[in-house]
């Protein structure tokens, strides 16, 4: 708090309490410098998982996209970099359809295929797939868990076998 008391007490650059000013001595008090960066590695790796529903994507796309300052650029280098992180299958359903060219008319038009397609059978086999992949994933890391305890185990049992023996021989 008394980092941004000073600041709030004169009222920043000239005494205006602006709180465009406010924030951005927020972000540059507290925000890492990476954030930027690291929003824009993300951007990169960002994918909607097949199965996965717009709803569920979308937040976290703009959020990342936002950190990124994807909110500054055009709108062909926005629709660019949402396309290219759609699913497969829903990138699909785009191909017969024209689209909007501004970023938030495309987002309107997406939601509503977006809906449209994922009350599909196919989506829904889709989603079970999905679903089937990241169970998968987690049984895997259970087993590795349980053999690193049945290792353990293994152990146990021959240090105490060598402990039975060591008093069989004391007491011979």
């Amino acid at each position: 708090m008394w980092r941004v008391e000073g600041f709030w007490r004169c009222g920043g650059p000239g005494g205006a309490r602006n709180p465009r000013d406010f924030l951005a001595y927020l972000t540059q008090t507290f925000g890492s410098v990476q954030d930027k960066e690291q929003a824009q590695d993300r951007l990169a790796t960002l994918i909607q998982k097949e199965g996965q529903t717009l709803g569920a994507f979308l937040p976290d796309f703009e959020d990342t996209l936002t950190k990124a300052g994807g909110d500054t650029w055009g709108d062909d280098c926005r629709l660019a970099w949402l396309r290219n992180s759609l699913s497969a299958s829903l990138r699909e359903q785009l191909i017969a359809v024209e689209m909007p060219q501004t970023y938030s008319d495309y987002i309107k038009r997406l939601q509503t295929l977006a809906w449209n397609f994922e009350r599909t059978a196919r989506f829904r086999e889709l989603k079970k797939k999905e679903a089937r992949a990241t169970m998968t994933a987690v049984t895997r890391i259970m087993e590795g868990t349980s053999r690193a305890t049945r290792k353990e185990i293994a152990r146990n049992r021959k240090e105490q076998l060598s402990l039975r023996w060591m008093l069989t021989a004391i007491r011979l």
